[in-house]
């Protein structure tokens, strides 16, 4: 549940879709036994760096919660105030945001990132595997 074995992006009607699947399903286990965190980093200017970060995380009731952040602005918004929409099925993971909210840019890069920590113990992947790529989508914005 953090080797990522798949990343997409697409728009659909003025939202950024994204989904990664993992090679087993991830677990519904609290905060108190580990830390879980699943997120997509966004480049919305071509720099290739990240702009803005979609996530979803575990919490202490072994649920999870998604998370945006805007690193410009220093602003994050989670659960309730999520600005789109998460699913955790199984080893799917979707994601939505609107576009308007990341400013409407022209295309967007997109990398994956999955990460576990237990004591002192961390581990994670990265799609795509090579971490000077992105994935970049034209928006029709």
């Amino acid at each position: 549940y953090t080797d990522a074995v798949q990343m997409g992006v697409e728009t659909d009607g003025g939202l950024l879709v994204l989904y990664m699947r993992l090679a087993e399903a991830v677990p519904g286990v609290s905060t108190d036994v580990e830390q879980l965190a699943y997120a997509f980093y966004l480049d919305a200017d071509g720099d290739a760096s990240w702009d803005y970060i979609a996530d979803i995380e575990n919490l202490e009731s072994g649920l999870y919660n998604p998370v945006f952040f805007d690193l410009a602005a220093g602003l994050s918004f989670e659960g309730e105030q999520y600005p789109g929409f998460a699913t955790l099925e199984g080893r799917d993971i979707s994601l939505s945001l609107p576009l308007d909210i990341l400013g409407c840019p022209d295309s967007i890069g997109v990398r994956g990132a999955t990460e576990r920590i237990q004591g002192d113990s961390q581990a994670g992947d990265e799609v795509p595997d090579k971490t000077s790529q992105w994935l970049r989508i034209a928006t029709g914005c």
